[in-house]
């Protein structure tokens, strides 16, 4: 199974089968599956828009989980996330 959702509650959903793998982006799924198939039910959330993006509130800033690295060096940030 393969399943792409576009909201987090079409995400719980297809995070329900059981043994899934999360996959967003897939840096870190892919080289850990060279040569061998996955065979586990795979949820791509790249596709959940509001898991994407960087946000500052009174408590600091938030990355989401679905947030790629072209977005973080866009990103306005301090120089501290240098």
């Amino acid at each position: 199974m393969y399943a792409r959702p576009r909201t987090i509650d079409e995400a719980v959903a297809a995070l329900a089968a059981p043994d899934t793998l999360i996959l967003c982006g897939g840096t870190d799924v892919f080289p850990a599956h060279v040569g061998r198939p996955i065979t586990r039910p795979v949820v791509d959330l790249s596709a959940v828009g509001s898991l994407r993006g960087i946000a500052m509130d009174q408590h600091g800033f938030r990355v989401g989980a679905a947030t790629t690295w072209t977005d973080i060096v866009n990103a306005k940030l301090p120089a501290a996330f240098d």
